[in-house]
Order: C-alpha cells, then sequence, then structure tokens
C-alpha cells in the first residue's frame, strides 16, 4: 500500500472482508496462510488484529526470516455475521 494511504483503515477493513470474499469465491477454502517478514512489525499486528494466528512457524526467506501466519476461514453464517457487524 502507498505509504501516503497508511493509517486510514483501509488494509485492516479490506481484511476484514477476506473470509466473505473467500466463502463467495472460494468455498472448499477453510484456511488462508500468509508470510510476513519478522521485521514487518506494523503488518505482524495489523494480521493478528484481524484473525490471523502465528502458530510459531519460520519460513527462512530471501530478504530474511518470514513468519508464517494463518486465518481459519468460519463458516459462512459467522462470515455474514462479522460483515454485518462491520457496515454498522
Amino acid at each position: 500500500m502507498d505509504r501516503n494511504s497508511q493509517g486510514n483503515g483501509f488494509a485492516t477493513k479490506g481484511l476484514q472482508l477476506l473470509p466473505g470474499f473467500m466463502h463467495t469465491h472460494f468455498p472448499e477454502v477453510n484456511e488462508v496462510v500468509l508470510g510476513v517478514n519478522q521485521k514487518n512489525h506494523p503488518a505482524i499486528q495489523l494480521y493478528r488484529k484481524v484473525g490471523f494466528i502465528d502458530r510459531g512457524e519460520v519460513f527462512a526467506g530471501p530478504k530474511g526470516p518470514q513468519h508464517i501466519l494463518h486465518l481459519p476461514i468460519q463458516s459462512p453464517s459467522k462470515c455474514l455475521q462479522k460483515q454485518k457487524k462491520l457496515s454498522n
């Protein structure tokens, strides 16, 4: 994300919508997994804030160690409840 756009909540909102998007477009998927550089503390904090779980997995990436984070995708009804809360 462009530095001028950071801090406005755009990434948080987008990531909060991710489970619903996954149910609509990839209903067979029950988890999203990503890697984030361990030095990128703001990103790690953001991912944890929206529900990603750090299980202590680390991958030796070309630009340093990467934390592997997991986002369990809940049932569609739970995702819809969460999206309704966000839109209010």
